[in-house]
């Protein structure tokens, strides 16, 4: 998880960057009222009508809807954001969300934000094996160099992806 990084959280905030990333149960985090706590001890902050149902975008089986929520934070522009499941109610996912002071940030666009994830994440495997990065069990760095170049390069030299074969090194 790449919430984990505090530093690289202060890189993007200090470059003005909106950013929403998933943090685990156990991300500390310092509310308005100056407490510090855990992200899964925040729930308890969130009044039971303070849960807001939202789309964070569109799945294999259509829209994705949660349940959600977020806790202010000591920093007027930092959110802890908590996604709830409809089907049970005990699985909340826990993001940290920053937008710098010129960028106006209702909850419906931090969801759609922290959505896009999914999306990266499906793409990102399904590149992963339309060029066979998947594919290979290399034990040593030149062989997976080459493997790499080959599989990468390999959609480049026919337009028909089936057609091509990658040969596989090491």
């Amino acid at each position: 998880m790449y919430g984990r990084s505090q530093e690289l959280r202060e890189f993007l905030e200090g470059a003005g960057i909106c950013i929403v990333f998933a943090v685990p149960v156990d991300h500390q985090v310092t509310t308005s009222g100056g407490g510090r706590m855990r992200a899964d001890q925040a729930v308890h902050l969130v009044e039971p009508d303070g849960w807001n149902r939202h789309s964070c975008g569109a799945g294999a089986k259509g829209p994705r809807y949660y349940d959600w929520a977020w806790v202010a934070t000591d920093y007027p522009r930092r959110w802890l954001l908590l996604r709830r499941s409809i089907a049970d109610p005990s699985k909340i996912a826990y993001f940290y969300a920053y937008a710098p002071a010129d960028h106006p940030c209702p909850l419906t666009i931090l969801v759609r934000i922290a959505g896009m994830r999914w999306t990266v994440e499906d793409d990102f495997q399904d590149s992963k094996s339309t060029v066979s990065l998947d594919q290979t069990q290399v034990r040593r760095y030149r062989a997976w160099k080459r493997h790499v170049t080959m599989a990468v390069a390999a959609p480049a030299c026919g337009s028909d992806r089936r057609s091509v074969v990658v040969p596989r090194f090491g």
